[in-house]
């Protein structure tokens, strides 16, 4: 299957103890160039309300789909994994979004 930048997933995140996981949504970050790969670069996806400089809360007027709670993307917790590890693609994040997003992300470097 294949991704794009903002499209929200589901991706087995591990337990503190790795050993075992739980589906956790994540947002895709990388670009196209990237997303032709078998990998995807992921920011990491919470429900826990957090107000830090590494925080983008995900306005639900942005989502194509909506999520189950209100949810933030961690923007310092970026990661890479397979897109053969996705369980699912379960929203996306519209332009606007994903300019602010990136934008945040950018912010850090």
């Amino acid at each position: 299957m294949s991704y794009e930048q903002g499209d929200i997933v589901l991706v087995p995140f591990p337990f503190t103890m790795g050993t075992s996981s739980k589906p956790r949504p994540a947002i895709v970050v990388s670009n196209s160039i990237v997303n032709k790969t078998q990998d995807v670069i992921l920011a990491q996806i919470t429900s826990k309300p957090r107000k830090d400089l590494f925080t983008y809360i995900l306005d639900t007027e942005k989502l194509s789909d909506s999520l189950n709670l209100a949810s933030q993307v961690r923007c310092h917790k970026i990661f890479i994994i397979e897109k053969s590890t996705i369980f699912k693609k379960i929203s996306k994040l519209n332009d606007e979004g994903i300019t602010e997003l990136k934008s945040k992300i950018f912010s850090l470097f």
